[in-house]
């Protein structure tokens, strides 16, 4: 292995026990995050987890909306996996009547 490789991941288990895998896979992707999403997980307002799960969402008007949310309420990654599937659920009803 390059030297190099081995101070990178020294460097990343230092700073949190976090594999040069691990970092390829879950953090290197947030880069390419919606503006406002990388935005608010530079100024450390919201985890990456939820940053992620925010990103799913395609409509911007309403990931604006669930990111403000997710911030103003400090909302877990559980409470907004429960908002999304109300969402989901109302607006199956909606779509029904």
């Amino acid at each position: 292995m390059p030297k190099e490789m081995t101070v990178v991941e020294q460097v990343l288990a230092s700073l949190g026990k976090m594999t040069w895998e691990s970092y390829v896979k879950n953090r290197l992707p947030l880069l390419n995050l919606p503006k406002e999403l990388l935005f608010a997980l530079e100024q450390g307002s919201i985890e990456y987890t939820k940053a992620r799960a925010i990103a799913r969402m395609k409509n911007e008007k309403q990931r604006k909306s669930l990111l403000k949310a997710a911030i103003a309420q400090n909302l877990s990654l559980t409470q907004y996996a429960l908002n999304q599937n109300m969402r989901k659920i109302l607006n199956h009803k909606l779509e029904k009547s």
